[in-house]
């Protein structure tokens, strides 16, 4: 078999190997941060909110700016590729997971070719693939739609490093690589901020035609700081880690750094939200372990500049560094879609070493090609297993619970999981440990709606009005208020209430007019008054911001 056609086989094998390790996927539901990206995402409603989202900070679209975390994010590729999606199929899970997959699937093709044209052996191209394929790090990115940021940059960081590396982009370069390489930096930035450090990788390669590649660089970067301003003016960036002070910011940072590249090379323990451990001195196990590994890191990046494996070994410490230096350092810094990026890079520099490993023991090649199966088997197994945790939010915060018991976010999330899971009385055992004024407005929320489907009605109209008598007092999001004014309103249409419902959802709709059960359960409202034309044009306009909403589907049937 020629160089050429076994390179294309394993190009095809890794894709595969990618779809069957996330291929289960499909069949998870929206977890967590999901229905903000989602169900509660203005930008997904219209074009007009789409082209408004390119002018505005990622979370705007998703609640109250003033609360988001997220507020200094710009990355409006996100919304563009959930828009599509949206606006083909409505809010079905399986589109969504699909599309992340198929995310997965192209970039792991692209590190197997990166490694391709770094080191032209078809075996490490094999070995990046299969690698990447099945990395049990990459479940939180690709099992996790919310993921799809870090997949998604990564995908077209890695195709501009392909643009920009190989025999051809070495000896003939063109005007049309060049269009090519911009769109994919600045592609790979509006998806995600790391997406810079592809910048950085063009920059690394050197060599012919490096001039060429610094335009090119230079274009997307004032293209993507331009956009970025214009977007976030006069937007904060709520650096709450400076409340740790500069040492204890340098002791989490350098524990966060060793955190990760642990769990690049041993991806055990796995969880949606790691505590933070609290630091105190530099000579902790954790602080000196980030330390002798951002040393050694440093010392191989220094000792590859002139070799092949220049890229590869600056790259993974570069991509490491972001993970130190997030924005908010709270409880849960430590994330592992943090680690889908730089994850392309230890598979391309243990790629590096197959090539070395065979060009100097070349009757080594079916010893290597072996451990390399098992590895792909290992980490496929345990992708499989891990996939599993992220099928709902009942077995996400299951699994939470059991990893993470001081998860200061696991009351609100499992008691929600559970009521969705259609198990509102153990919602009620877990809600119930707590003093009602102890409970945060969210919290509030969940207990309200537990009490509802547990038929305790009044009880339930009680919580919800108490809620939003906090909510008057005290900042919180515009969704938050519709969601509880949304239940409260159902809730008066079942105790037959029905003056006072109307009044409600008429409240309900105006804080949150883009969630379609809002709308829906007002066209209950307004059919149970007799008022049929507007019953039916509020479901119409229901299953048209969504049309895989279960109330909105039924409201439309019934009053067609």
């Amino acid at each position: 078999m020629t160089q050429a056609r076994a390179s294309s086989v394993v190009l095809l094998v890794s894709g595969v190997l990618a779809a069957v390790a996330f291929g289960s996927t499909l069949g998870n539901s929206l977890v967590w941060d999901d229905s903000l990206l989602i169900e509660r995402n203005q930008a997904l409603v219209s074009f007009g909110e789409l082209i408004g989202a390119w002018s505005k900070p990622f979370w705007a679209s998703a609640g109250d700016l003033q609360t988001m975390t997220g507020a200094v994010y710009y990355r409006p590729v996100v919304h563009t590729l959930l828009f599509v999606v949206h606006a083909l199929v409505g809010s079905k899970p399986w589109a969504y997971h699909l599309l992340v997959v198929l995310g997965h699937i192209a970039a792991t093709v692209l590190t197997a070719k990166l490694a391709l044209n770094l080191f032209t052996r078809w075996e490490s191209a094999l070995v990046a693939g299969c690698l990447f394929a099945v990395h049990p790090i990459h479940t939180e990115s690709v099992a996790w739609v919310s993921g799809l940021s870090d997949v998604f940059m990564t995908l077209f960081a890695i195709g501009a490093l392909v643009v920009s590396t190989g025999p051809e982009a070495a000896t003939r370069w063109s005007a049309r690589r060049s269009v090519v390489l911009v769109l994919l930096l600045l592609a790979a930035c509006l998806t995600k901020e790391p997406g810079v450090l592809a910048c950085v990788g063009v920059l690394i390669i050197g060599g012919p035609n490096w001039r060429a590649r610094a335009l090119a660089v230079g274009i997307s970067m004032a293209s993507f700081i331009g956009l970025r301003a214009f977007a976030l003016r006069g937007v904060e960036a709520p650096f709450t880690h400076l409340e740790l002070g500069p040492r204890g910011w340098v002791l989490h940072g350098f524990s966060l750094f060793g955190q990760g590249v642990s769990a690049l090379l041993a991806p055990v323990g796995l969880n949606a939200y790691h505590l933070m451990p609290t630091l105190e001195h530099f000579t902790d196990a954790r602080v000196l372990g980030g330390v002798m590994l951002l040393i050694t890191l440093v010392g191989a990046a220094v000792w590859a500049w002139k070799t092949p494996f220049r890229l590869p070994m600056s790259m993974v410490l570069i991509s490491l560094l972001p993970g130190t230096l997030v924005p908010r350092l709270g409880l849960n810094a430590f994330a592992e879609r943090y680690l889908y990026f730089p994850s392309v890079w230890l598979v391309v520099g243990l790629a590096g070493a197959t090539a070395v490993v065979l060009i100097s023991w070349p009757t080594r090649r079916t010893v290597l090609l072996a451990a390399i199966g098992v590895l792909t088997l290992v980490g496929a197994q345990a992708t499989l297993n891990r996939n599993e945790v992220w099928f709902s939010n009942l077995t996400l915060f299951a699994d939470i619970a059991e990893q993470s018991p001081e998860a200061p976010m696991l009351v609100e999330n499992l008691s929600q999981a559970l009521i969705e899971a259609g198990r509102p009385n153990e919602a009620l055992e877990i809600l119930g440990t707590r003093p009602v004024q102890s409970l945060k407005v969210t919290e509030q929320l969940n207990l309200g709606i537990a009490q509802a489907a547990t038929k305790h009605l009044p009880e339930a109209a009680a919580t919800f009005h108490q809620a939003l008598e906090r909510i008057g007092s005290k900042e919180s999001t515009r969704f938050t208020e519709g969601m509880l004014l949304t239940n409260l309103c159902l809730v008066e249409q079942n105790l037959g209430q029905l003056a006072q419902s109307l009044d409600t959802c008429k409240r309900a709709v105006s804080r949150v007019p883009f969630i379609a059960q809002t709308a829906a359960i007002n066209a209950r409202g307004l059919m149970q008054a007799g008022r049929l034309d507007e019953a039916r044009a509020e479901a119409q306009r229901a299953f048209a911001l969504d049309p895989a909403n279960g109330p909105a589907k039924t409201m439309r049937q019934r009053l067609q």
